[in-house]
């Protein structure tokens, strides 16, 4: 996927909500891999993900 002239990568797994991480330029998807296999060992165990309220609206 381009955005803007940009590469971004991403992944499917699971069958949750989508979820978001953003790195900086020098971080790979593939440090990024470890927490998602540990959010699905959370959710698996009975461990509900902590939700962060919304972002105020832009002004």
């Amino acid at each position: 996927m381009d955005i803007i002239k940009l590469s971004v990568r991403f992944q499917k797994t699971g069958n949750g909500p989508p979820l978001l991480l953003i790195h900086t330029i020098r971080t790979p998807l593939e440090y990024l891999r470890g927490v998602l296999t540990l959010q699905q060992k959370a959710v698996l165990s009975g461990i509900k993900p902590i939700r962060t309220p919304p972002f105020p609206p832009r002004v």
